[in-house]
């Protein structure tokens, strides 16, 4: 490894770990305050969607997550525990439960909101106007990276379908 390829690499490796940083601090923020009105880190996220979605389906919520039905599935239940939601039936398909909103998840989601916004605020007070767009951009650019890679590492897995067919038809099967 070169001289070059190597302070390239420390640089990579370096913004990884910051952006890591960054992220494990916000979301401890977040996490410390929402202790206080009864949620976990993730919960709001999944108040905001049930929110948007109007009487969703698990699975509808799931897949606009991006999460699967079963993981999704637990935090509902603590959540319709808490009384942050409330599961009816379906009126045209009984095997369907629709989730929404009661009155405490819609008092607790404008709390949830300005949690937020005041550390999301205090995270970027020192940057100008100039600097937030230009940071936004970035981070936007780099969360594209980061989709087309997810996709191309399944791709090339161990175990993944491609090679799992490819080795059964190399053993005559189908």
């Amino acid at each position: 490894m070169t001289s070059q390829n190597k302070m390239d690499h420390n640089k990579i490796e370096r913004l990884g770990f910051l952006i890591r940083d960054i992220n494990h601090q916000h979301r401890k923020l977040v996490q410390n305050a929402l202790v206080e009105i009864g949620l976990h880190h993730s919960q709001p996220r999944i108040l905001f969607t049930v929110k948007e979605l109007k009487d969703a389906s698990q699975k509808e919520i799931a897949d606009h997550l991006k999460v699967s039905p079963a993981s999704l599935a637990i935090s509902l239940k603590r959540m319709q525990k808490a009384g942050f939601l409330a599961r009816k039936i379906d009126e045209t398909d009984q095997r369907i439960n629709k989730i929404s909103l009661t009155e405490k998840g819609s008092q607790v989601i404008e709390i949830c909101r300005q949690i937020i916004h005041d550390i999301d605020r205090q995270m970027q007070d020192s940057l100008t106007e100039a600097e937030q767009d230009l940071l936004f951009s970035l981070l936007h650019k780099v969360s594209s990276n980061l989709s087309g890679i997810t996709l191309e590492v399944a791709h090339m897995a161990p175990g993944s379908d491609d090679e799992i067919h490819q080795q059964s038809r190399h053993r005559g099967e189908p």
